[in-house]
């Protein structure tokens, strides 16, 4: 009996520190923007103002490097603009506000941009949708 108390306790104080961890929820939203279009969900809002660049290899095209597309999107607390950013396909770098306080809980990924290119198509620029993933962080 003394050898099984102390396991008990171990298990129960493991339980208790997976509960305090768990108190902390993620919001994941998948949103897709065209150019002008906003996210807003009541407390910010995400703007795609516009594409920079968009040098991805075609679909019908052997390439040496897969290329890369930018955007700029817009974010805003309010009616308050908290700044222009440029986002980038092709790089693996989340956007994280953790330098604004006031959206310190959002994460923004850039998930992809489309259509994909093709030659000899050229793409319009209201014919881009930008899919973003949004992590908002509820405690």
């Amino acid at each position: 009996m003394k050898k099984i108390l102390p396991i008990i306790l171990m298990v129960l104080s493991i339980f208790s520190a997976s509960a305090q961890i768990d108190s902390t929820a993620v919001l994941v939203t998948q949103v897709g923007l065209k150019i002008g279009q906003e996210f807003d969900n009541g407390d910010y809002k995400v703007i795609l103002k516009k594409v920079i660049s968009d040098s991805r290899c075609p679909k019908n095209v052997t390439c040496v490097w897969a290329g890369t597309a930018e955007v700029l999107i817009q974010l805003k607390k309010g009616e308050i603009s908290c700044g222009e950013y440029l986002l980038e396909i092709g790089n693996s770098v989340d956007l994280n506000l953790n330098n604004l306080p006031q959206l310190a809980n959002i994460n923004l990924k850039f998930k992809g941009l489309s259509p994909y290119p093709e030659t000899p198509i050229k793409i319009k620029e209201e014919d881009y949708k930008l899919l973003l993933q949004i992590s908002e962080t509820i405690n």
